[in-house]
């Protein structure tokens, strides 16, 4: 953490907002403001803060609600509370709060700077400490690794080590998916939308061996980058076939170095599986053999049509269409977004435009933290939540090259995981039905 943070103020009362903002703008650092608890938790969820220094007594949630609901978010925020009533017991309760300094009114503004800079470095070493050990848990959990099933829990490690050590508001794993021919979510831990993302142009970024260090993405929202290498074939060089991301910070040279680090430890777990799978040979992953490209789309459409009658019956031969389409991955996020879409010939204009909110619906999430417009729920059309599912399970029931393939069972407990987040869960419950 450097001298400059990104500090919340909170207080209900206007001309001490208006005060404390601009002296600590004046002292270098970015000041985000709140009138009271609920206007602050809107701030916490949208960017990526140092410090809150918070008023203990206002209308609502009060200063130590606010402070719980810090704590709540798993994140090192270092805090501040300002009371006009200064007791022991005052303190204690603020420490017990999470609180590492509190100030009381009257104050004079330079004691506010020095409480801040006090509970930054604080929070810097209490971050430091659990960095450690969490690098340490994931060396350890890669290391041992010897069961490809264990693949997708080291990837949800690697996603949230990645997220809290870099202080971001979320993380991304993604790879390479030969068998769709295109690059796939295996995990995100983020607490914001990453709209904006055509997570297709990251992957051929990384891909491309670049220096991606951060990139950005939506209206200016940072997102850090770390290429995952395998050694595919012994003998030869690691590739870049994944990436770990986390969104919501610009991050430094050493954070850079932290978030390769990480990706580096996954990429050699990685490499063990798959240099030690003895049922591997050209075209096999995981002992199955990869489908060719162009069967995906039929594979899609055929699954969609078998349970279409989720969706009303005037958009069933759009969502067949979009299912073949979004298998084939003839298209791009971008290319959609500027009103390229391919196979809409012999439509109308209202049907088209309608087949290119399905495309585009599919990489939103249920949960509104989705790409490329951050839509959730029933906002995002019906067609393209149940092709979602579809899609999801169609990658978890067929052979990933960065897991193994899952039984019936295994898939429908996956599935049924992420109904409510990524998925609709009305979806999954009738899909499972139906299959």
């Amino acid at each position: 953490m450097t001298d400059a943070l990104n500090i919340l103020v909170v207080d209900d009362e206007p001309s001490i907002l208006e005060l404390l903002s601009e002296y600590l703008r004046a002292r270098g650092h970015t000041v985000f403001t709140a009138l009271d608890g609920a206007e602050a938790i809107v701030v916490l969820d949208r960017h990526a803060l140092d410090l809150v220094l918070t008023d203990m007594k206002m209308p609502g949630i009060d200063g130590l609600e606010l402070l719980g609901h810090i704590r709540e978010r798993d994140r090192f925020i270092g805090a501040v509370l300002m009371t006009g009533y200064g007791t022991i017991e005052t303190a204690l309760r603020a420490m017990k709060s999470g609180a590492q300094d509190y100030l009381l009114k009257p104050f004079k503004l330079r004691e506010v700077h020095a409480a801040v800079m006090r509970a930054a470095e604080r929070t810097r070493l209490e971050r430091e400490t659990v960095r450690l050990r969490e690098v340490i848990s994931l060396f350890e959990t890669a290391r041992a690794l010897d069961d490809p099933a264990d693949l997708d829990a080291l990837y949800t490690q690697l996603g949230a080590v990645a997220s809290r050590e870099l202080g971001g508001l979320g993380g991304l794993v993604a790879f390479d998916e030969p068998s769709a021919g295109c690059w796939v979510e295996a995990c995100r831990t983020s607490r914001a939308p990453l709209a904006g993302l055509d997570l297709q142009a990251l992957g051929r970024a990384v891909r491309a061996g670049g220096e991606l260090g951060t990139v950005w993405i939506g209206e200016r929202q940072p997102l850090t980058v770390a290429p995952i290498r395998v050694q595919v074939r012994a003998g030869t060089a690691p590739e870049p076939i994944g990436l770990v991301a986390v969104v919501g910070i610009e991050a430094g040279r050493q954070r850079r170095i932290s978030l390769s680090i990480a990706a580096d430890l996954v990429g050699d777990a990685l490499t063990r599986q798959v240099l030690g799978d003895r049922s591997r040979a050209e075209g096999l992953r995981w002992g199955a053999r990869l489908p060719e490209r162009g069967d995906r789309g039929a594979r899609l459409a055929a699954l969609y049509d078998r349970v279409d009658t989720l969706v009303p019956e005037r958009g069933r031969a759009l969502g067949h269409r979009a299912a073949g389409l979004y298998g084939a991955q003839g298209f791009t996020i971008r290319g959609l977004l500027r009103g390229q879409l391919p196979g809409a010939s012999g439509l109308s204009d209202a049907d088209g435009h309608a087949l290119q909110e399905i495309l585009l619906g599919v990489g939103e999430r249920f949960d509104g933290e989705g790409s490329p417009h951050g839509l959730g729920g029933e906002a995002i059309r019906c067609a393209a939540r149940l092709l979602a599912v579809v899609d999801r399970w169609d990658m978890l029931t067929t052979s990933r090259a960065y897991a193994p393939l899952l039984d019936r069972a295994a898939a429908r407990a996956a599935l049924e995981a992420e109904a409510g987040t990524r998925l609709d869960p009305r979806m999954v419950v009738r899909f499972l039905e139906m299959i």
